[in-house]
């Protein structure tokens, strides 16, 4: 694993995996409601994560 990636959680590994394996298999954005049905948990957990992604620049996201 690269350098300044080991400081990541579990939980942010598991998302960027989630959203970077629906995009090369899927062909494009995940939403919120998919990454929800995916973990089992509510769309505003994961909205408020994804947010967190974003603020850090490691995913893109449009409300």
């Amino acid at each position: 694993m690269s350098t300044e990636l080991e400081h990541l959680s579990p939980v942010t590994q598991d998302f960027l995996k989630a959203i970077w394996s629906a995009e090369e298999w899927g062909g494009g954005p995940i939403t919120t409601k998919a990454l929800a049905e995916r973990f089992g948990t509510s769309s505003a957990s994961v909205t408020d994560t994804v947010k967190r992604l974003a603020a850090a620049d490691l995913v893109a996201y449009t409300p």
